[in-house]
């Protein structure tokens, strides 16, 4: 999260923007995660016993779960990407009840 999201009233200026840079993100793990679901790699087979669970791990925590306004903004951004990358919006409902996890590096260091 950059520092005019922090410190920004207007949200349209920087938060939306890192918002949006998130959803990209959470749309490329799942392109990922369908190509690979879809035998797509050659050299990582399909294994459907294993377990996926979406992450996204930035450099420092972003509470974006922690206000419904943020969620419902990034869910409209996270939508867009998925259209813009012909994904299907079921696979958001498929892999657990939150579609990803968003953790830091502090956090998965530790």
């Amino acid at each position: 999260m950059t520092l005019l999201s922090k410190t920004d009233l207007n949200i349209s200026l920087g938060l939306e923007h890192d918002l949006k840079k998130l959803a990209k993100f959470i749309a490329q793990l799942y392109k990922t995660y369908n190509d690979y679901g879809n035998d797509l790699y050659n050299n990582l087979k399909y294994d459907k016993s294993k377990l996926f669970i979406p992450v996204v791990i930035t450099l420092e925590q972003w509470y974006v779960k922690l206000n419904l306004k943020l969620i419902n903004i990034l869910n409209g951004f996270v939508l867009g990407e998925f259209a813009l990358a012909n994904l299907d919006k079921t696979l958001l409902d498929k892999y657990l009840t939150i579609y990803f996890l968003q953790r830091s590096l502090k956090t998965i260091s530790k």
